[in-house]
């Protein structure tokens, strides 16, 4: 009995140095989302053609005598590509330009005007006046540009280019989409 009495005693002493007991609920899962990116991501570069809202780029006239030859060029037009409220500085962003090529020289826009009114035999050429170079042709890719304070310009050249045999006047029209990387 002595012992019983020594462990009841040790009892009630360890339950009255216990702390008291609480009682745990859950009452669910917390779920945090967010996400990392560049600055203004979400907002894509705006683009102007020598500062101007419109899109169109308004070729010089070119004479049918100065298609003497294939690969000959004329109305040559240059033009600046602006871009502004791109993603932050130190980034670079890579021009392309997709359209149809034409059939007989893939370094050149289709001309795409139809009818008894448009040219025959021409395209369109795009080249990067800094580079001096075709890199601009349908599907093809640009050089890369460095994105500062957020702008940058892109400086280009328009052209006619003989592309067939031979040469018909008339109207000449081609259509390029602009598409931007950002790396």
């Amino acid at each position: 009995m002595k012992d019983m009495n020594k462990k009841r005693l040790a009892f009630i002493i360890a339950a009255a140095l216990a702390p008291a007991v609480t009682q745990a609920y859950n009452y669910g899962t917390l779920t945090f989302t967010g996400n990392v990116e560049r600055a203004a991501a979400a907002v894509a570069c705006s683009m102007t053609v020598n500062e101007q809202s419109a899109t169109e780029v308004q070729l010089a006239n070119a004479a049918l005598e100065s298609f003497g030859h294939t690969g000959a060029t004329a109305g040559n037009t240059d033009f600046t590509l602006q871009f502004a409220n791109c993603p932050r500085s130190g980034s670079t962003a890579t021009l392309t330009l997709f359209g149809a090529a034409d059939e007989t020289d893939s370094k050149a826009f289709m001309n795409t005007a139809s009818g008894d009114a448009a040219a025959q035999g021409v395209g369109i050429l795009i080249e990067d006046i800094k580079e001096g170079v075709v890199v601009l042709a349908p599907a093809g890719v640009g050089r890369e540009h460095r994105i500062i304070d957020g702008i940058f310009n892109v400086p280009l050249r328009a052209s006619m280019i003989r592309t067939g045999e031979a040469v018909k006047e008339g109207l000449v029209t081609a259509s390029a989409t602009v598409n931007m990387e950002y790396q």
